[in-house]
């Protein structure tokens, strides 16, 4: 027995979504499914695509290769240009109305530091400090330009 499940906007999809691949399939079913955005998973969706088309002969994916950024993603698939879109940061209140978000995964981030400088054991902490500072000192560096700006300006 071959069940079709109907997509429910309303519906929670925050955990899984079982439909999701047929009502993808259903809607854009002249063509192939385009899928573009955040270059953080393009591998990984690529071989997901491979995969999925050899076990489904009939089925299109087009994974593109150029990184269009989280903004990308977001705005083909608003425009009707891609069918997904790959985002690397959960939808704002307002894109929440218009897009159905399915999160499938967490990426890595990580910093690289110059074997140069000897440093080999920094906590989390340590690092967060250190983007901390820097952001200080550029705070500073933007205040003390406006108001050297300002007394110039006023001379």
């Amino acid at each position: 027995m071959n069940r079709k499940r109907e997509y429910n906007e309303h519906e929670d999809t925050s955990d899984h979504n079982p439909g999701a691949a047929f009502y993808l399939r259903s809607r854009f079913s002249a063509g192939k499914i385009v899928v573009g955005g955040s270059g953080s998973l393009n591998e990984e969706i690529s071989d997901l695509a491979k995969a999925y088309m050899a076990k489904n002969s009939g089925d299109a994916i087009e994974v593109r290769p150029e990184s269009m950024s989280t903004e990308g993603g977001i705005e083909g698939v608003r425009i009707g240009r891609l069918h997904i879109g790959l985002i690397s940061r959960p939808l704002t209140q307002s894109e929440k109305g218009k897009l159905l978000y399915l999160p499938i995964a967490r990426s890595m981030t990580g910093i690289v530091i110059h074997k140069s400088i000897a440093v080999d054991n920094l906590t989390e902490a340590q690092i967060c400090d250190v983007f901390q500072r820097q952001a200080q000192i550029l705070e500073g560096t933007r205040r003390q330009r406006r108001k050297n700006h300002r007394s110039h300006a006023q001379t």
